[in-house]
């Protein structure tokens, strides 16, 4: 299903992109590549520093779409102010559409995956649907791969070897991440205000409620009597 949808994608991106150019459609591709790069490689950090939607279950998901925004928008601005509204190239027509195609299906790949891993940081892999597909499985066999494999590429040019990470080890992480933040939701949604303590019905109301004691108080002083005798 998700490679399917993925096929799709890259298809309407391969449309788009052919009538763009070869340069402009090198350009979006490579400054997509190393957004989604560092924003996968950097999350970590960036979720300690920022975190969007607060203490939610959705909160690293958000915080990762935004910052793979912010990226690319940078990544996009600085170039076509210093490179593709400065330069062109032209190349054979049949050349210019099959290589902006290419790489325009390459992009709609890279951009479903990484939405996939998006989906995966939500309750909503959890979800029904998301289980009926085995979202998760199909996630970890097709487009883990393929976004983990150009994310490394880009690592193994920019990274020395002894402080080299994988893909997969960062992901894995994040998943934890995201995972402890959706249980710990779930805890506290859980947790309910201490109730005051009711009477059972059963019982008695002398038993449930304790007696109150009248107030005690001295009798009046009475006079005695006269006596009969007395009063003769």
């Amino acid at each position: 299903m998700l490679l399917w949808i993925g096929i799709i994608v890259g298809g309407v991106f391969a449309w788009n992109f052919a009538r763009r150019g070869v340069l402009e459609s090198w350009t979006f591709f490579f400054n997509l590549l190393v957004s989604v790069y560092l924003t996968i490689f950097l999350q970590a950090v960036i979720s300690a520093k920022v975190s969007i939607g607060g203490d939610t279950a959705y909160s690293c998901a958000l915080t990762t779409l935004a910052s793979a925004i912010g990226f690319f928008l940078l990544f996009q601005a600085v170039s076509y102010t210093f490179f593709t509204s400065q330069f062109s190239a032209s190349f054979p027509r049949l050349l210019d559409i099959i290589g902006s195609g290419a790489l325009g299906f390459l992009a709609g790949l890279l951009v479903w995956c990484f939405v996939a891993l998006l989906v995966c940081l939500t309750p909503l892999s959890q979800s029904t649907l998301a289980r009926g597909i085995n979202f998760e499985d199909e996630f970890k066999n097709l487009n883990a791969p393929y976004l983990c494999w150009w994310c490394d590429a880009v690592n193994t040019i920019v990274t020395p070897a002894e402080n080299r990470t994988t893909c997969r080890q960062v992901t894995e992480t994040l998943s934890k991440i995201a995972k402890h933040r959706k249980f710990r939701r779930r805890a506290i949604g859980r947790t309910t205000p201490p109730r005051r303590a009711q009477s059972d019905p059963n019982t008695p109301a002398a038993v449930n409620e304790s007696p109150v004691e009248p107030a005690k108080t001295d009798p009046p002083a009475t006079r005695p009597l006269p006596s009969q005798g007395s009063s003769q």
